[in-house]
């Protein structure tokens, strides 16, 4: 698979991974016992929204790639927090299923806002012509 177009799509790829972590690390920081865990998965599906778009209005093709990068960081940065206590209950297991399930999780937002991107561009693009 050859990605054309290489100068926008790593600076947005990158912002996307980053602004990934940084939610990481406000969902496990909102995950305290009787901590407001559903204004962190709020503000998580927000941010999901934000540099989705940001990172498409960035990028001019290949979206779907880009876009995968902030379910990435999320997904490393929770699993990496979470690392010590899961080997410490000896359940190693545990590791890579919450970073598929983090994963899928959290890409469902930007891969749905980077199709409708796509599309709103492939459309805009058929009536120029």
């Amino acid at each position: 698979m050859i990605i054309r177009n290489t100068e926008a799509f790593i600076p947005a790829f990158i912002l996307s991974l980053l602004g990934g972590i940084v939610v990481g690390l406000f969902l496990k920081a909102s995950a305290v016992p009787f901590g407001p865990i559903i204004l962190g998965l709020e503000v998580g599906a927000v941010a999901a929204a934000a540099v989705s778009i940001l990172v498409c209005w960035m990028a001019r093709s290949n979206y779907r790639k880009i876009v995968l990068g902030y379910p990435l960081g999320v997904a490393m940065t929770l699993c990496v927090i979470n690392f010590q206590g899961i080997l410490a209950e000896g359940r190693a297991w545990v590791i890579p299923a919450s970073f598929v399930v983090n994963f899928i999780m959290w890409s469902i937002i930007p891969l749905l806002i980077a199709s409708l991107w796509s599309y709103v561009n492939n459309q805009r693009n058929k009536h120029k012509e």
